[in-house]
């Protein structure tokens, strides 16, 4: 879910990269904090990390890479 969601944020459709950014951010949010799942959140959090700045890298559209900077700040705040 997380793989598909990173992908449309690349998405040349502005409400499907919106949509896919709630979603991330949803995911996020959700994200256990115990120790037990801390190995979920982990792998969950460098896959989103890697996919995020690879989307930054590749797309030149400044909403995107805001968009994608928003998500990893609430990644790195929580």
């Amino acid at each position: 879910m997380v793989d598909v969601l990173c992908s449309n944020m690349t998405s040349d459709k502005e409400q499907l990269r919106d949509i896919s950014s709630m979603g991330l951010k949803t995911v996020i949010a959700e994200l256990p904090l115990t120790s037990s799942g801390l190995t979920l959140t982990g792998s969950v959090c460098k896959k989103i990390t890697s996919q995020l700045i690879g989307a930054m890298g590749k797309h030149d559209d400044v909403s995107v890479q805001l968009e994608a900077l928003d998500i990893l700040l609430d990644m790195l705040g929580r």
